[in-house]
């Protein structure tokens, strides 16, 4: 029971550690609200209206937002842009990202993702990989046949927060990343 006490103790300490370091860079933006870009739309109705996420990803400028409207997309996304990914929550429900790819969700640029449930069906597959400066939020992973829920490599400036993880074997894997801030996963 100490050595729990410890761990949890231990823990704590280095999330407040990194969560007061100064990051001493301008690269990274404390918000990206599309204040500066357009606004584009999944699954709704109306001008700049996309059916699927990567198409509006694809269509989108550096800065821009897109909203995500409920539902079932069956793509792996690939984000190669700085912008915002926010999901719409209507009547409880949030869009849902599901892959049987090697992937179902990958962070190249800075990016906030909100609100997503992102799910992972391949074997040993990876739901969501990060290879840039990140802010990851209230999002739902879940893989299958030991999967990886959270993949981050190489990378700096990375926020996730309140974020329920399960359905899997491996939870999420952090590995020579830099000012990572870590805050109420649920596993």
């Amino acid at each position: 029971m100490n050595v729990m006490k410890g761990i949890v103790a231990t823990g704590t300490i280095l999330m407040l550690v990194f969560s007061i370091i100064p990051t001493g860079s301008s690269k990274v933006s404390i918000s990206n609200n599309g204040d500066n870009g357009d606004v584009l739309y999944v699954g709704g109705i109306g001008p700049n209206n996309y059916t699927h996420i990567q198409d509006a990803i694809d269509a989108a400028n550096n800065g821009d937002t897109i909203i995500v409207y409920p539902g079932i997309y069956k793509e792996s996304i690939i984000i190669n842009k700085n912008l915002s990914l926010l999901g719409k929550i209507i009547n409880d429900e949030r869009p849902i990202i599901k892959s049987k790819n090697n992937f179902t969700v990958e962070i190249n640029k800075y990016c906030l993702l909100k609100n997503f449930e992102i799910l992972n069906e391949k074997q040993c597959g990876i739901a969501v990989k990060i290879f840039s400066s990140a802010k990851f939020f209230n999002n739902t992973v879940r893989t299958f046949f030991n999967g990886v829920a959270l993949l981050a490599l190489n990378s700096s400036f990375i926020i996730i927060g309140g974020n329920r993880i399960y359905e899997t074997n491996y939870g999420f894997l952090i590995k020579n990343c830099s000012y990572c801030n870590l805050s109420l996963i649920h596993i």
